[in-house]
């Protein structure tokens, strides 16, 4: 019998994680949606508070898949936790305070999108000019 080569193991290996998790992902929206449906949401309710979870969810796990490379450093995680308060900070006080809400204005998260990329990569900058400082010393 012949052995498979273990990169061939591990790719095989994330494909069937990746599709648990897509097959989980996918029956908590259907469980969501059949909940939701015996609520007594009024539609203002759902259009600002599914709205906000459901482009949230877009925005920062857009933004994780995209930042593979910071995924060990723990201040990249310390740094998504603060950017995701502020997001959530701001924009529950909008919902709050604005009388009539409606769905396209959610659109508007798209531009925090490059803000939450300049401050990832300002950060990782600034982490491996520090990290190159600290070898040089080390080195003297």
């Amino acid at each position: 019998m012949q052995m498979k080569p273990a990169g061939e193991r591990a790719c095989r290996r994330n494909r069937l994680r990746d599709f648990a998790l897509y097959l989980l992902i996918s029956i908590a929206m259907v469980c969501l949606a059949l909940g939701l449906a015996r609520t007594s949401l009024t539609h203002d309710e759902l259009t600002r508070w599914g709205g906000l979870a459901a482009n949230t969810l877009f925005l920062f796990g857009f933004f994780i898949s995209q930042s593979r490379e910071a995924f060990t450093n723990w201040r990249f995680w310390g740094l998504f936790v603060l950017l995701l308060g502020a997001h959530l900070a701001v924009f529950i006080a909008l919902l709050i305070s604005i009388q009539e809400w409606r769905l396209i204005w959610f659109a508007g998260m798209a531009l925090e999108y490059p803000l939450l990329v300049y401050l990832r990569e300002m950060m990782m900058t600034w982490l491996s000019s520090r990290s190159s400082d600290l070898n040089v010393n080390r080195r003297k």
